[in-house]
């Protein structure tokens, strides 16, 4: 498997420098592959394809001109996410395990490099569009619900979730959990839905986004990922506001109060309060131990990549090798305080972009991915994730921060019509 890592990373590395558009669509395939590709093999080789389209794309597009401008004069931005970068190398040289966390040193530069300046490059240059990003997420929750659906139909394959006296069977991927569909979805449903109301759409496209949406809607609930139903739902709720305004706000009232009225209808409350319980139970236990850690190493934490083996000694032995399942607490425990304050920083200056600032108001898809973070912000009150990691929740995350970011200096200096390649749907 390292060979086979090793000859995709060298393809992806030779593709994405000859042609950097392709960089998105690599990166995002990989991203998520990873996922599956990690129930086989744990080992090095399954981060090579990623890396080397990565690589390769930094190569490819470099720093030209207009954007060396653009940084110098957007350097208290950059700073943030240098800093970043400066307490992922404190934390290592106390780490508890420094051969773990040196790999994050090594990738998560990259990673920022590329979802910071060179996929923003790519948007300013028109080889790739807004619309390509978020039918990226739509498509890939489309594709691996499916087949998600096809193992849990035809061949009963599934995660069987007690509740009450009742065994329901989850959908989730082939090989991986259902939690990690769910966070997948929860991409794609706001993403979907964006795409299905876009004004600037043609119809055709938005009849099928929508049949999108409904498809993922119905995947999301069977998977019984419940942080993901709510992440889910936040996202939604924001699109939905954003494109009709009071209007949907009181449609999402009204038929939210529907759906759990039927909900609690057909199976009694009993049974939702039991499965909301056993989620809960685990998580609380994974937050207490994460901060006993965090009073031990306040500062710079225990290293990247390492809360898994930080907690164990304070967890139940059948909660062993699990990360904090909450992102300030991995981010607290990895990184410390200093860690932890960066990250703060660089989210809600990334959300305020996508979402609240002048450019961002003069571009509909540029808030679609606001509304999309802000689903990925609610997941991480109970899913780990980290700032520059490579597996998809990671990935996409850092994507929003970094196109938050860097959108905010690229756009002022751009007409903000729909001829905009930044913002325009070209299908």
């Amino acid at each position: 498997m390292l060979w086979i890592g090793a000859g995709l990373g060298v393809v992806g590395a030779y593709l994405c420098w000859r042609r950097p558009d392709w960089a998105w669509w690599w990166v995002l395939t990989w991203s998520v592959g990873l996922e599956v590709i990690h129930h086989w093999y744990q080992g090095l080789g399954q981060y090579l394809p990623f890396a080397g389209g990565a690589v390769g794309a930094v190569l490819g597009v470099g720093l030209p001109p207009e954007m060396v401008g653009a940084l110098r004069r957007a350097r208290g931005r950059i700073l943030l996410f240098a800093l970043y970068v400066l307490s992922i190398g404190l934390s290592t040289l106390v780490s508890i395990d420094r051969p773990l966390s040196a790999r994050y040193v090594l990738g998560v530069p990259v990673v920022l490099w590329l979802t910071a300046l060179t996929l923003p490059v790519l948007l300013v240059r028109g080889r790739l569009a807004l619309y390509d990003i978020l039918a990226g997420l739509a498509g890939a929750g489309v594709v691996l619900s499916l087949a998600a659906g096809i193992a849990a139909m035809g061949f009963h394959s599934g995660f069987p979730v007690p509740v009450g006296r009742r065994v329901l069977l989850a959908w989730q991927w082939p090989f991986a959990n259902k939690n990690t569909l769910g966070m997948l979805i929860m991409y794609a449903l706001p993403a979907a839905v964006g795409l299905s109301a876009d004004p600037g759409a043609k119809p055709r496209a938005r009849r099928l986004w929508s049949l999108a949406s409904v498809w993922l809607f119905l995947a999301l609930m069977l998977s019984y990922a419940r942080t993901a139903w709510i992440a889910g739902a936040a996202g939604v709720a924001m699109v939905l506001l954003l494109r009709f305004g009071k209007q949907a706000f009181f449609a999402l009232a009204g038929g939210g109060a529907v759906l759990i009225g039927v909900a609690v209808a057909v199976t009694g409350i009993k049974r939702w309060q039991q499965l909301w319980a056993k989620g809960l139970n685990g998580r609380v236990g994974l937050w207490q131990a994460a901060l006993k850690v965090l009073h031990h190493r306040p500062f710079l934490g225990t290293g990247p990549g390492t809360s898994p083996a930080a907690i164990r000694p304070y967890v139940a032995p059948a909660f062993a090798g699990l990360t904090p399942h909450d992102t300030l607490l991995r981010t607290a425990v990895e990184l410390g305080g200093l860690g932890l304050l960066i990250w703060v920083a660089l989210a809600v200056g990334a959300l305020y972009r996508l979402w609240f600032s002048p450019p961002a108001r003069g571009q509909y898809l540029v808030r679609v991915l606001g509304a999309v973070m802000i689903a990925s912000l609610v997941e991480q009150m109970a899913e780990s994730l980290l700032l520059g990691g490579v597996s998809f929740g990671d990935f996409f995350f850092t994507l929003l921060v970094g196109l938050g970011w860097m959108l905010g200096v690229i756009l002022p200096a751009k007409p903000l019509g729909r001829d905009n390649a930044v913002g325009e749907s070209p299908y």
